[in-house]
């Protein structure tokens, strides 16, 4: 056993020893690399200065030797991490190539492979990043709603120009969404670079506090009081929290409109249609949040467990899971906002008429619409457009908490839901 245990802590030694020596190894070359790279982007940049007619970074040949500075890296970094790295972000001003949409290649290669790209949108929480599924070759920069927000370029004075990152943000979260919505809007672009790579080893914990939640649902709260227009209710819904009083202090963003209107930024109806049309948009939408009934005190409308499809009473804790949208079509659907049109989106609920328990469908599943409409006024009855039944609570011993939801013939119950929306027009 001493001896097993001998060769073991031998062996842990070694490989530590061996992973150190690569990691400085890579350092090294880096730091005799990194002055090359300064060089070449500060003589680019006076280069950019002497064309009167250039803007940010649109030159091709400032473009060019700064990709190529970047594919030199990825053979420092990219290839001796084996692959623990991510893909390098390109931010430009009016003039960048990505602007247009056209895709600029970095090398000329006539084989084009279908790949899932890595471009990012993001959660209707703007809170997390997902990955787009736009399938185009690989080897090529592509527009991107957003970016990870620890690996980008970007010519420092046009970074200067449309505000840095917003400095009102605090702790975690938010600002690389904020800042995709800011360059789009104000006539820059983004990009993704596949290859040029920077290597990001995540920690296990990072060393924040410990309510990471909060200060991203705050970060997100301003990125949308700024440059969401009237989409900024989504942002609220996804947290299933009031507009008006949300009990989240996001601070003054006084500076920041007062910058977009300085820079004479485009709409975030512009920006969806242009750059992110994946967006689930839920303008529609009447009155959302937590569901009660007057028969049943502290708990609320859920869409219990996912893969059961039938909606239970709760008691209310306020998450996603009892976030109830009532649209102007008449739909209820419960659960987490879909972010995107290729993920799940909330369900709604059924009454199909065949029994007395209410179920949720995918909307778009539902054979007879007249199924998934309902009328509902705040402090009245949720009414089935199909049957006249009422969504109802009974007492129940064999139901969770003793409770269960039921259609049934009308005996006056009634039910509240907490936020309503003043909708403009988009």
């Amino acid at each position: 056993m001493a001896a097993a245990r001998r060769i073991k802590t031998l062996l842990t030694v070694n490989i530590v020893v061996f992973v150190g020596i690569i990691l400085f190894s890579v350092y090294c070359r880096l730091q005799e690399r990194s002055p090359e790279l300064v060089q070449i982007v500060r003589s680019a940049d006076r280069r950019l200065r002497g064309r009167p007619h250039a803007k940010g970074l649109g030159g091709l040949s400032e473009r060019e030797s700064i990709l190529q500075r970047l594919d030199h890296l990825e053979e420092v970094v990219y290839s001796q991490l084996n692959g623990l790295a991510k893909p390098m972000g390109l931010v430009e001003g009016p003039g960048g190539l990505g602007q247009g949409g056209m895709a600029a290649t970095l090398r000329d290669d006539s084989h084009e492979s279908e790949t899932k790209y890595e471009e990012y949108g993001y959660n209707a929480q703007l809170s997390d990043r997902i990955s787009l599924d736009r399938s185009i070759p690989d080897y090529r920069p592509k527009k991107t709603p957003a970016m990870i927000g620890c690996s980008f370029v970007v010519n420092r004075e046009y970074f200067g120009e449309i505000g840095l990152l917003d400095p009102g943000m605090e702790v975690y979260g938010g600002e690389n969404i904020e800042l995709g919505m800011r360059v789009w809007q104000c006539g820059g672009s983004m990009e993704v670079l596949p290859c040029s790579r920077v290597a990001h080893i995540e920690r296990t914990k990072k060393p924040y506090n410990n309510d990471i939640d909060y200060y991203a649902k705050r970060n997100a709260l301003r990125a949308a009081e700024v440059w969401m227009d009237d989409f900024k209710s989504h942002v609220y819904m996804a947290w299933n929290i009031p507009m008006t009083n949300p009990g989240v202090d996001f601070g003054d963003v006084s500076e920041r409109l007062a910058l977009r209107q300085r820079l004479q930024c485009r709409s975030f109806k512009w920006y969806l249609e242009n750059v992110y049309p994946e967006m689930r948009v839920y303008n529609n939408t009447i009155t959302y949040g937590e569901v009660r009934n007057s028969k049943a005190s502290g708990y609320c409308l859920d869409q219990g467990a996912e893969d059961d499809d039938k909606a239970i009473l709760y008691p209310c804790h306020g998450m996603s899971s009892q976030l109830v949208r009532y649209s102007s079509e008449g739909l209820l659907q419960l659960g987490p906002l879909g972010s995107t049109a290729f993920l799940p989106d909330s369900k709604c609920l059924i009454d199909d008429g065949k029994g007395r328990t209410p179920t949720l469908k995918k909307c778009e599943d539902v054979l007879r619409p007249a199924q998934r409409l309902w009328d509902f006024t705040q402090n009245g009855p949720i009414i089935s457009r199909n049957t006249g039944r009422c969504l109802e609570v009974e007492m129940s011993k064999d139901a969770n908490f003793g409770l269960r939801l039921v259609v049934q013939r009308c005996s006056g119950q009634k039910w509240m839901i907490r936020n309503w929306i003043k909708h403009g027009r988009h």
